[in-house]
């Protein structure tokens, strides 16, 4: 599998586009509020806001369907590496705090600060955000590509590919806190924030993204290529396990079709 390596990580940032990314990011940020990622709620209510805005989007006929001129084996193919490359460069700009700059541009443009969130953690909690919702949106138009999208109640199905692509276990214990006491390290700040304990998978597996993403970025340089191929390589585990998972419901969508 190719992974990117940091002169690639640099060349894509200085060409991702801006725009693209404050839109992806206001997005995101409308779900970092200081309940929802204490309780552990705020991955599922992405999900939910994004399908029915994919839904809305499909209905009124304003989708912008990616390379909708390939054939579906072919478009999936483009689309899982083009948000894996762009996944990896969110990863990247993340750990270098560029995102700095867009977060306090969507606080001082009407989206509160979540409180009681340490600054030093909150780009770290809006990059674990922006990445999930880059990724959600990829199941969510692979299952738009092979004609089983996903409706309001059928967030848990999207949980479930995530939880698989990331090894959450569905009947784990819940998840924990993180483990690092040294003073003043991301991994202690997270912990103050998150107190939710909960068996619900959903709420693990948006635990679990917002830790994993304060342990990649300990150090600018080392969390940026640290970061950047997690996320690479997490993309196309959940591009795979959506993959799976879709070809279970075209064929459950055929079964029940039949007279």
């Amino acid at each position: 599998m190719k992974i990117p390596r940091l002169t690639n990580i640099r060349r894509l940032a200085k060409s991702f586009s801006p725009a693209k990314r404050d839109v992806i990011l206001r997005h995101a940020m409308k779900h970092v509020r200081s309940q929802a990622i204490r309780e552990g709620t705020w991955f599922t209510e992405l999900i939910l806001a994004h399908i029915n805005r994919l839904q809305e989007r499909l209905a009124n006929g304003t989708f912008d369907a990616r390379h909708a001129h390939l054939p579906p084996d072919e478009r999936r193919k483009r689309i899982i590496a083009e948000d894996s490359w762009h996944a990896a460069t969110a990863g990247a700009l993340g750990a270098t705090g560029s995102n700095a700059g867009g977060i306090l541009s969507l606080v001082t443009d009407g989206l509160a600060a979540p409180v009681g969130i340490p600054a030093a953690a909150l780009s770290m909690i809006a990059e674990a955000a922006y990445t999930a919702l880059v990724h959600v949106n990829l199941v969510c138009e692979l299952a738009t590509i092979y004609g089983v999208p996903f409706h309001a109640d059928e967030q848990d199905d999207v949980v479930s590919i995530f939880s698989v692509a990331l090894g959450v276990e569905q009947d784990a214990t819940p998840t924990q806190k993180p483990r690092v006491k040294k003073k003043g390290s991301p991994a202690e700040l997270l912990a103050g924030v998150i107190t939710s304990d909960e068996k619900d998978v959903g709420k693990r597996v948006g635990n679990q993204l917002l830790e994993e993403s304060v342990m990649r970025n300990i150090g600018p340089l080392v969390g940026m290529v640290v970061s950047a191929r997690w996320n690479y390589q997490a993309t196309k585990r959940i591009g795979a396990s959506a993959m799976a998972h879709i070809a279970k419901r075209r064929v459950d969508a055929h079964l029940k079709a039949q007279p």
